[in-house]
């Protein structure tokens, strides 16, 4: 008959392992193995932040095969998330040995932009338009569009000064 002993071990290196059996008479037999121990992956994503309504891409490096919570089996995800959002890929090497790491595309506030106070002018005076914004995000730069009978000193500066074209 055929005997089976289990021994449970959790080698940090690679280990030759040898086993003896003696059976009743005294006869010795002897068997070896060899347990291989591979490292592990390190699967590493850089963060990426975004504007709203936007699309942000997590690359993941340093595994072979790479699967996302999101279940896109790819090293490279792009995501247009609403809010900050946190997502884990798990990273396999060559070995079958596996790494989880997480990836944040974060979701910016769009600034808060007050056009300034409405006013009333005559006709050929200039006037001086005032905007502010407010971000956590700075600095900001700015883009006056204005209708065809108006002209704006600068179009890319928070306080351009306008006039009215004179019709004739």
């Amino acid at each position: 008959p055929n005997y089976t002993a289990t021994q449970s071990y959790t080698p940090t290196a690679t280990t030759v392992y040898t086993v003896e059996a003696t059976d009743n008479t005294g006869s010795v037999g002897s068997g070896s193995i060899i347990i291989t121990v591979n490292p592990l992956p390190t699967v590493s994503i850089t963060d990426v932040a975004i504007c709203p309504s936007t699309s942000g891409t997590l690359t993941a490096t340093g595994a072979t095969n790479y699967v996302w919570n999101t279940a896109d089996a790819t090293a490279a995800i792009t995501k247009s998330p609403a809010a900050t959002t946190t997502y884990l890929v798990t990273g396999t090497d060559v070995n079958g040995c596996t790494d989880t790491e997480d990836g944040v595309i974060t979701v910016n506030p769009s600034p808060t932009v007050d056009a300034g106070t409405a006013g009333m002018i005559c006709k050929d005076d200039p006037y001086q338009l005032q905007a502010t914004s407010a971000s956590p995000n700075t600095p900001h730069t700015y883009a006056w569009a204005s209708d065809a009978q108006t002209t704006l000193s600068a179009t890319n500066i928070a306080n351009p000064t306008g006039s009215i074209i004179n019709k004739s």
